[in-house]
């Protein structure tokens, strides 16, 4: 409680005070209860982020950058030019299903 009064008096004491900061923090101040319950979600919180960062990876910086581009697009000009071919395999056997 002595933390939460010094940081109104803190806020009190600028140019432009944020009175909804104030008087959130008084409510906490006034009810035990809702300060207790608010302690416990900032702890579970940062619990949560801690054990996220430590069982997870993120995949924007696992990859190490070579500046290599991949030239050899032969396996993909084949990949689409069978597409293209089923695809109008496929349109054949439709049109000559519906004669």
């Amino acid at each position: 409680m002595k933390e939460i009064t010094e940081i109104i008096l803190k806020e009190k004491k600028k140019k432009e005070p944020n009175k909804e900061y104030i008087q959130w923090l008084q409510q906490l101040s006034d009810k035990k209860e809702l300060t207790d319950q608010f302690i416990e979600q900032v702890k579970q919180q940062n619990f949560l982020e801690k054990l996220y960062k430590e069982s997870t990876i993120e995949f924007d910086n696992y990859f190490k950058y070579s500046g290599k581009v991949e030239e050899d697009k032969e396996i993909v000009d084949k990949f689409v030019w069978k597409n293209r071919m089923a695809d109008r395999l496929r349109e054949y056997m439709e049109k000559k299903d519906k004669n």
